[in-house]
């Protein structure tokens, strides 16, 4: 399958006066779908179109990659670990700028391809070395066998204001609160009921109100809420 993907590749490319077809314009032409190549052979389009010997279109924006690559890095470092979908969403809503979600996975077609061009954008740049070793660990949460982390998680954000429990749909919605520009994710908790699980944790911390919105947690109840992955 790899060669006929390169060999279809340069046909449609000499079709094409030396241009490459887009991603979509190869499989409407020969039926060969991403699931045939994307983490199987390449982990980008234009790495298949140079595996042929083509040149990719010119239209491509080297700094548009850098852009976002640089923005993921630095939330897997706040982060501390390959964050999940759900968390990624959480992570744009809390740092204004931060790419959204379905603009990266555009760009990179996938999350997977997403973390792999991530992978050597951070091995050719030893100020990332740190993100590179969490790349490495693949630290990422464990998610038990049905499929959690689309269903959602219970975060608690802490922020100079003190910490806040959010529940996050599949959606990714949050409510709107003050002091999220500066917040960061403290833990998360899989589940498949975000809202009944947030509540439980802000009933049992509801003596530690600092204010409104915001708690006041000491260590214990910090350890008590990162000793649950899933609940």
């Amino acid at each position: 399958m790899r060669d006929k993907i390169l060999s279809e590749i340069s046909r449609l490319t000499g079709e094409r006066g030396g241009r490459p077809p887009s991603r979509a314009a190869f499989e409407k032409a020969t039926g060969i779908g991403l699931g045939a190549w994307l983490g199987v052979y390449w982990a980008s389009w234009n790495e298949a179109v140079q595996a042929s010997g083509c040149k990719p279109n010119s239209w491509k924006r080297p700094r548009r990659d850098d852009e976002l690559l640089e923005a993921l890095a630095h939330a897997l470092r706040r982060l501390n670990r390959i964050p999940t979908q759900a968390e990624l969403k959480l992570y744009a809503r809390a740092y204004p700028g931060f790419p959204a979600l379905n603009t990266l996975v555009r760009h990179f077609n996938s999350t997977g391809a997403m973390f792999g061009c991530l992978y050597r954008w951070v091995e050719e740049r030893p100020g990332f070395s740190d993100v590179g070793s969490l790349l490495k660990a693949g630290r990422r949460p464990k998610v038990p066998n049905r499929d959690l982390a689309r269903e959602g998680c219970v975060y608690l954000i802490q922020s100079a204001l003190g910490y806040k429990i959010l529940p996050i749909e599949a959606t990714g919605m949050l409510p709107a609160c003050s002091g999220m520009n500066e917040a960061i994710v403290e833990h998360a908790i899989l589940t498949d009921d975000p809202q009944g699980i947030a509540r439980y944790w802000q009933e049992r911390f509801d003596g530690r109100k600092s204010s409104e919105e915001w708690l006041a947690l000491s260590e214990s109840d910090l350890v008590a809420f990162r000793r649950r992955k899933f609940q």
